[in-house]
């Protein structure tokens, strides 16, 4: 059995995630309930309790978006540059 405290620190290292769902979620086959609620999942903010893989992902898409912005200059970015 899992304690209260237990399953906190795994949802606070972000081994874990949240969802609203409802019953027809739970119902579903495994990937259609993924499918369905994918776009409602929720992690806990990075924090000193997150595993560093977790951490380390974080920077690296980090890094991967200011790349691709850096790249992929948005309209009214080179405006702001000039100034």
């Amino acid at each position: 059995r899992w304690s209260r405290a237990q399953l906190l620190g795994e949802i606070a290292k972000g081994d874990w995630g949240l969802c609203r769902a409802n019953i027809g979620d739970l119902t579903t086959s495994p990937s259609e309930r993924w499918r369905n609620t994918n776009e409602r999942l929720a992690f806990a903010p990075i924090t000193e309790m997150t595993e560093s893989y977790m951490r380390d992902a974080h920077i690296q898409m980090q890094a991967a978006r200011n790349t691709a912005q850096m790249h992929n200059p948005q309209p009214g970015d080179s405006e702001i540059a000039e100034e």
